[in-house]
């Protein structure tokens, strides 16, 4: 019985009803381990259960899951723990222990993505098998988006320091509702094609900053403005902001002058310039400043009006462990800007191909023009589901060789699909923008006194 069955005259405090509420999924997860228990006696073969963490004190908002992933040992291997949780409580929580088949991959990143790394198709196929390994997580989650549709907010919070690419996980296809010739047919029907997290949820990705911080806390949007700097060659990107207020730069300093100026909202702030990743903290870079320079800045406008930092940028979103220079913590320009006080970042997981990465803020910024109360997370999953449709079946992706020869056309498709998974989002998978709309009398795209 619900706090809602009870009659008025014993109904109990409000106190009481929501800890029935937490309590509300135990029934559920009870039913999940006797299905369990009734699928071992039916086959004679073990089933491990694993330790479900069940905490009655905390539910996650309304619309949104969360998957966990934190490193741990596996006998003399590193391996991780992989735990997730639906706010719904329909779907029990999930806790896929540490394995020795599920291990830190250092060559499964999109990092790999370039001229003299790993072919496109190759990378796909190699996600694919290690998708394989996480048959429970995949199911969990294809179950629940079948339940909540594409529009239910997904948060990995990944603190393994690695660069596993969960965006492009395949998880079971969904079956298509039994017709009556399907009735008929004696044999059964083929199982589905996959799909990819990344186009089935609306997902992001978080950091923790604070001991205390689970999940990232949604932002009111207020109409603002977007704040721009583009790097020679990489102009064209800015077009992508024609329907919004807009303040382009094409020097550097005068952008990051701006960074401290909160007289004028700032919903976005966007960057797009070469990038620098390498094993130590002083290697990493945007254009020719480096990530310790940035870090003296305190980027006043992030911490009064908090907007969405979008960097596209070789390996933005890629860290490095900064414990050769004394502590025990991952350091990037995500970090960087998400502490400064960035209600999100959109950073690339390796080197970004042009062509690609301004389709994909050309594609994310129409959509946004076009339903201004669409979040960011959705107008990302929306383009990568289109790029994906190409593919009607990713069992059938085009192979290296078409005959004798190369198959270039094929792989560029591939590619293109990868470049779409490319950039990762961290913040709430139900944050808006709320950019200002064009102003009347809007300076030139190229600002006075920067020529």
């Amino acid at each position: 019985m619900t706090s809602e069955e009870f009659p008025d005259a014993h109904r109990p405090a409000p106190a009481m009803r929501a800890a029935l509420r937490r309590l509300h999924p135990l029934p559920r997860q009870a039913g999940e381990v006797a299905r369990h228990v009734a699928e071992a006696a039916r086959t004679k073969r073990p089933v491990r259960l694993g330790a479900v963490g069940i905490d009655v004190r905390h539910r996650l908002p309304a619309g949104l899951s969360l998957v966990h992933v934190q490193r741990e040992r596996s006998g003399e291997l590193t391996s991780y723990r992989v735990r997730a949780w639906c706010w719904c409580g329909a779907h029990p929580p999930l806790d896929l222990p540490p394995h020795p088949e599920r291990l830190i991959a250092p060559d499964l990143t999109l990092a790999r993505l370039h001229a003299e790394g790993e072919n496109p198709s190759e990378l796909l196929l190699a996600v694919a098998e290690w998708s394989t390994r996480h048959e429970r997580l995949t199911d969990w989650l294809a179950r629940v988006a079948d339940a909540h549709g594409p529009g239910h907010g997904l948060v990995i919070r990944d603190d393994t320091g690695s660069e596993l690419p969960w965006e492009l996980l395949w998880l079971p296809g969904r079956p298509a509702p039994p017709t009556a010739e399907d009735a008929r047919r004696a044999e059964p029907a083929a199982p589905p094609p996959p799909r990819l997290l990344g186009a089935t949820l609306r997902t992001t990705r978080w950091i923790v900053r604070d001991p205390r911080e689970r999940l990232p806390e949604p932002v009111p949007p207020r109409p603002g403005r977007v704040l721009s700097y583009t790097e020679a060659g990489m102009r064209g990107d800015a077009e992508a902001f024609r329907p919004f207020a807009h303040t382009p730069h094409t020097r550097f300093p005068l952008f990051l002058d701006q960074l401290e100026d909160t007289a004028e909202e700032t919903g976005l702030v966007y960057v797009a310039c070469h990038g620098t990743y390498g094993a130590r903290l002083g290697e990493l870079r945007l254009g020719t400043t480096t990530w310790r320079e940035l870090n003296t800045r305190p980027m006043r406008a992030l911490a009064g009006q908090h907007p969405v930092v979008y960097l596209n940028a070789c390996h933005s979103g890629r860290s490095v462990d900064n414990s050769a220079q004394g502590e025990s913590r991952l350091r990037g320009f995500t970090e960087l800007f998400l502490r400064k006080g960035a209600a999100g970042c959109v950073v690339a997981m390796g080197p970004v191909n042009d062509e690609e990465a301004r389709e994909t803020v050309h594609a994310v910024m129409a959509q946004l023009a076009a339903a201004p109360r669409l979040s960011l997370a959705e107008a990302l999953r929306r383009h990568r589901a289109e790029v994906t449709a190409a593919f009607p079946d990713l069992r059938r992706l085009p192979t290296l060789y078409d005959g004798d020869a190369f198959d270039v056309p094929g792989q560029r498709r591939v590619r293109r699909l990868l470049y779409t998974y490319m950039f990762h989002h961290y913040g709430h998978p139900h944050g808006l923008l709320g950019l200002r709309g064009q102003d009347a009398g809007a300076p030139a795209p190229e600002e006075a006194g920067e020529g």
